[in-house]
């Protein structure tokens, strides 16, 4: 929950932010919601730093991704232990901060400093880099991890329950060419790329590309081929190696619409594994372009092994059709959702071995 704050002496207003950990009910437990201790201290305490900071240092890209909650992930594991951790990287040469919470053991935030250690060792990392670039696009569990996404960068494994956690850093198999961050937008890597853990605990990633590997920002004619490519993370038993293994490549002149008529050929964006079924991918497909968004969007799942639609459902059925929703409430989201895809797509708390 995010509410501004005025910091005397500052024309900035700064978000505070209140995290609140919920419980489903289960084993006869009641379902419970607990607010976390503040990770900045009280409202004082926020105004305090801010005031000691310049002015213009006091919107940076961490805050801003802790707004969208792009830094902090859940983790659980056995019964009831939980971890909430966030993970710190300002974009200075400043080596990354790791704040942890276990509430079941401990009412405070526990502040480490884990180094980060590239998986393959034979590939030339720069570390200052990496730290000045380095924007999180999401924050997956994964077994025993919490890992930070980038597309551009690659994943930051942690294990966040060790008491002397390290950041294992894994390069994604592939990108898209232009994919910079200083040149496109958070939202067009996300409409790109994914990574997902589906059945059987298996780490995935999926790329789409367009016009023989070029990158667009425009919603692309009915004629625009693309293709699809996903890739499973085997971890070696015995030594714990992590490597990408292509798993499926699918060209958009395969995909079967058998039986989905209704469905434009628009091509398909914004990708979401599966938790249950590890050749389906969730994709949007939108009809009737309005500027960059698009007026009639479906949910539509494709098996990438064979290339078929499976199911489709309206996601956005025009404007001022909501579901049943009316009023103030259905204008509302008649007019944000066409921009708010991804807000809408389900997650699930995995819990560790």
């Amino acid at each position: 929950m995010s509410y501004p704050i005025q910091v005397p002496g500052h024309d900035a207003i700064i978000p505070m932010i209140d995290h609140f950990l919920y419980r489903t009910a289960g084993g006869g437990s009641p379902p419970s919601l607990e607010r976390l201790p503040p990770l900045d201290g009280t409202i004082a305490q926020l105004q305090d730093r801010i005031k000691a900071r310049a002015s213009d240092d006091a919107t940076t890209n961490q805050l801003l991704r802790r707004v969208r909650g792009l830094d902090l992930g859940v983790l659980c594991r056995g019964g009831d232990e939980v971890a909430v951790a966030e993970l710190e990287i300002t974009g200075s040469m400043a080596p990354p901060k790791l704040h942890v919470l276990c509430p079941s053991t401990s009412s405070s935030w526990e502040v480490k400093h884990p180094p980060i250690i590239p998986c393959d060792a034979a590939r030339e990392f720069d570390l200052g880099e990496f730290l000045r670039c380095f924007d999180a696009h999401a924050v997956v569990p994964f077994r025993s991890y919490l890992c930070w996404v980038d597309y551009s960068l690659g994943i930051l494994f942690c294990d966040v329950f060790d008491e002397s956690p390290k950041l294992l850093h894994l390069e994604l198999p592939a990108k898209l060419p232009q994919l910079h961050r200083e040149v496109m937008g958070r939202a067009w890597a996300e409409a790109y790329h994914a990574v997902g853990v589906t059945e059987g605990e298996v780490m995935k990633f999926v790329k789409l590309v367009r016009d023989k590997d070029e990158f667009s920002e425009t919603m692309a004619p009915a004629t625009d081929a693309f293709t699809i490519t996903s890739w499973a993370l085997r971890i070696t038993e015995s030594d714990g190696m992590m490597k990408w293994e292509q798993d499926a490549f699918l060209r958009s002149s395969e995909i079967g619409f058998d039986g989905f008529t209704h469905l434009p050929r628009t091509p398909l964006e914004l990708p979401l594994f599966s938790m249950y079924e590890p050749s389906v991918v969730y994709f949007m497909i939108g009809q009737d372009q309005a500027s960059y968004m698009y007026n009639k969007v479906w949910i539509v799942a494709v098996d990438i092994s064979n290339g078929k639609v499976k199911s489709s459902s309206a996601y956005i059925n025009g404007v001022g059709q909501v579901g049943d929703l009316c009023g103030e409430e259905a204008l509302y989201f008649a007019r944000e959702k066409p921009q708010c895809y991804t807000s809408f797509l389900t997650c699930r708390l995995r819990q560790a071995p």
